[in-house]
């Protein structure tokens, strides 16, 4: 299915479509020149859940052939009638470029709701992409979004650090690194087996207590990490007998945000604050390269309801502000 809509007064031709696996290598060039993409909307990161979900991703073409925007989604595997952006990634929405204007985005959006709409489903789960994500910060999907009467569903409440700035951690922060430190422990770059299967046990322990567990098995993530290379990273705090008391599962998500996508530290570990030695390393790393934002993931659980007070303090205590991370559900339109 092929639609063109005109964008309006002096705005170009936009035609919209669906995406096909020959579109892949033009889809994935086109992020790093867009405005919010990461490697989570690429093809190379969700080609990796197989055949698990039934995409219904989309592509805007100028009247040229050039890429305007994509986005990427799937059907929910919960309920036949809902398209997710995406299913299987943190966040996703409208990828476009960073001088699109808001006519434009408003009138893409118009677009994928009779476009998704006439193919039979009757709502749309967009997941946006947090500010500190994006390469250069722009909501005017979510302006589009509340303008079309989506209803705000999910609202997260991540911990983001500002590096190459006053952190404004708290006293105790930079201390219990420096007891990390004392105690022996180091803060080291993982590779292999063994070592994700360690960080996968110790990850599952803790996720357990409060009545979660991890999304990725051991295999996925080195899968992961084969396809999307240093993009992937663990990092593991290791103590002087070389075991792991700690470690944070890392998202280089583009050249100006890293990600913490998972974190978890063992008994021993909590004992002698290993975290707070890799968040510290982990933060300086990325200073040293330039690296705008640290992104430490949410605090919330129940749909954005529940905050838990405690993880939430000690991530601040690394010098983390506050983003939220929403979700909108937007009727689509029928036939």
């Amino acid at each position: 299915m092929n639609w063109g809509t005109t964008l309006g007064f002096n705005e170009p031709v936009v035609k919209i479509r669906e995406y096909r696996e020959a579109d892949a290598e033009k889809w994935d060039a086109f992020l790093s020149s867009s405005a919010q993409g990461t490697f989570l909307h690429s093809r190379r990161f969700l080609a990796y859940h197989g055949n698990r979900f039934i995409d219904r991703s989309l592509l805007f073409e100028g009247e040229d052939g050039s890429l305007q925007a994509v986005f990427p989604a799937a059907e929910c595997a919960e309920d036949s009638r809902k398209v997710v952006t995406h299913p299987g990634a943190t966040y996703g929405g409208l990828v476009h470029l960073p001088r699109t204007s808001p006519a434009q985005i408003h009138t893409m959006l118009v677009q994928l709701r009779q476009f998704l709409g006439a193919i039979g489903y009757r709502s749309l789960l967009y997941k946006s992409v947090p500010p500190p994500v994006q390469q250069t910060c722009v909501q005017g999907d979510v302006h589009a979004l509340w303008r079309e009467g989506a209803a705000l569903v999910r609202r997260d409440l991540w911990n983001s650090v500002t590096l190459g700035t006053s952190m404004h951690s708290s006293p105790g922060h930079p201390r219990d690194a420096r007891r990390a430190r004392a105690s022996g422990l180091t803060a080291e770059l993982l590779e292999g087996e063994r070592a994700y299967a360690a960080f996968h046990s110790m990850l599952t322990e803790v996720l357990a207590r409060h009545g979660a567990e991890p999304v990725h098995t051991p295999q996925e993530m080195l899968e992961l990490r084969r396809r999307l290379g240093d993009q992937v990273q663990l990092w593991g705090c290791m103590a002087p007998d070389r075991e792991l008391v700690a470690g944070v599962w890392l998202f280089r998500l583009h050249s100006a945000c890293w990600h913490t996508q998972y974190q978890a530290s063992g008994l021993r570990g909590r004992a002698s604050c290993a975290l707070d030695l890799l968040l510290e390393t982990l933060a300086a790393q990325a200073s040293e390269q330039g690296v705008r934002f640290l992104t430490l993931g949410a605090s919330t659980s129940a749909q954005g309801r529940t905050l838990n007070s405690g993880l939430f303090a000690f991530k601040a205590g690394v010098g983390a502000g506050s983003v939220v991370h929403d979700f909108y559900e937007l009727p689509l339109n029928p036939p």
